[in-house]
This record gives structure tokens, sequence and C-alpha cells, in this order.
């Protein structure tokens, strides 16, 4: 059996398809925002002198005023607008030299399904104090960083290397 070219890019579309349809929640942070940063946030972000149309995608409240309609990307003007063709419609802009894959566009279809949550970045997080575990498979006297690392290794159950003779 001959292998068609045409045939493995279509296997391989619909196995990544089909991966997306399977994973967890789309993280804002690490998925979206990188895409929204690189395609969007030149003229709908923080910037006032370059923003058009007024719109702001990098804050969920001003995002979420009209075109996106968090769970529903069919009535989100967001998604409608990222998948037109006409240059007229279409975002980015065909000038903008800038362009979105179909799997950014699926990815941000599954967010804005999934509710188009704006999650902070993990540094804008207050700190939250929490108490070292206490690992079961040791006597040794530990301080605190070593706790968390004992806790890792035991849950994740790999074993420690032998003391190295350094004489």
């Amino acid at each position: 059996m001959r292998s068609n070219p045409h045939n493995i890019l279509i296997l391989g579309a619909v196995t990544l398809l089909n991966g997306l349809a399977t994973e967890q929640t789309i993280d804002f942070q690490r998925v979206i925002s990188p895409l929204l940063s690189d395609n969007c946030y030149s003229c709908h972000g923080p910037d006032s002198e370059n923003r058009e149309a007024e719109l702001r995608l990098d804050i969920q409240s001003a995002a979420h005023e009209s075109p996106i309609v968090p769970g529903d990307p069919k009535m989100s003007e967001f998604i409608a607008r990222i998948t037109n063709t006409d240059p007229e419609e279409q975002m980015p802009p065909p000038d903008s030299e800038k362009t979105l894959k179909p799997t950014d566009i699926e990815l941000m279809r599954r967010w804005v399904s999934e509710g188009a949550n704006h999650e902070k970045h993990w540094s804008f997080e207050p700190p939250h104090h929490h108490d070292p575990p206490q690992p079961s498979k040791t006597n040794l006297e530990t301080n605190p960083i070593d706790a968390f690392v004992l806790d890792t290794l035991e849950n994740t159950s790999p074993t420690a290397s032998k003391a190295v003779n350094t004489a």
C-alpha cells in the first residue's frame, strides 16, 4: 500500500483535532494570551494611541462587553472576525502581515466555548502560605524546601541515587 501525502496530512489533522477535543480546559496564560499578544494586542491592547475601534482584548471586562460572548462562539464577533475571509472584516487584517493558523483559531473557539476566562498571571496573584508536607518514607531531619522535594519524590516514585564515594 502506497502512502499518499494528502492522506498523511488528513490523518495528522484529525489526530491533532482529536487531541484538542480531549484536552483539559485551555490555559489562558499559556495558550490564548500569547496568541492574542502576537496577533491582536498591537491594535486592541493597552496602548491607547494605537488602539483600533476602542476595543481592548487584554482586559476581560472590556473584551466581554461585546466582541466575546463567553460560552457561545457562534454569537461572538471575535470568532466571526478571526474566521472571516473578507479582507474588510477579517482579523487580523491582511495588511497587518499577521495570520492565525487554523489550529490557533480552533483553540480560540474552544476557549470562548469554555467561558473565555482571563486568568491573571501567577505573579499578580497574592502569595499563599503552604505548610511543608511531612514525607512519610524518611526519618531525616529536613528543612521546609527538602520536605517539598521529598514529598514530590515520594509521589512520583523515582528512587534516590546512592551516595558517591568522593575519596
